[in-house]
């Protein structure tokens, strides 16, 4: 099931706005001997939020439009990889080389040398007492 709850920079600050309402309500009662967190500081607090929050509001489309810009300018890198490494493979190169060449190209694409165990195996391997640890090989990021 999905979740609905709302998070976010937006959901903090609106928090942040009810938080100062309950403690405007306290009335006298609320005294804090903290500059810091006496009524005045808090709404200013609040002020800079929501300056915040509208400066990143502004600046969030520019953004996403650059990392859509760069998911597409990206996208044929992993055609390209094939065709050199396929190359290569065509030429007179030592095994040792056509290796290291595979090792990046499965670094590239995100490829694993060796499959993942199944989870049948993981299940054997605890039963067994051993501690299995999978780590994830993808390096895909920009």
């Amino acid at each position: 099931m999905a979740s609905i709850s709302e998070t976010g920079h937006a959901k903090n600050v609106s928090n942040f706005e009810t938080l100062i309402s309950f403690v405007i309500a306290y009335g006298i009662t609320y005294n804090p001997s903290r500059e810091t967190i006496k009524i005045p500081a808090l709404q200013a607090l609040l002020a800079n939020g929501k300056i915040s929050l509208n400066a990143l509001n502004a600046i969030q489309p520019n953004y996403s439009n650059a990392v859509a810009a760069r998911e597409v300018a990206f996208e044929p890198v992993s055609k390209y990889i094939t065709r050199v490494n396929n190359a290569l493979k065509a030429t007179d190169t030592t095994t040792q080389v056509d290796e290291s060449a595979q090792t990046i190209v499965r670094k590239l694409q995100g490829k694993r040398a060796t499959p993942k165990i199944s989870e049948e195996d993981i299940a054997l391997l605890k039963a067994d007492g051993k501690e299995v640890n999978q780590i994830s090989t993808a390096q895909m990021s920009y």
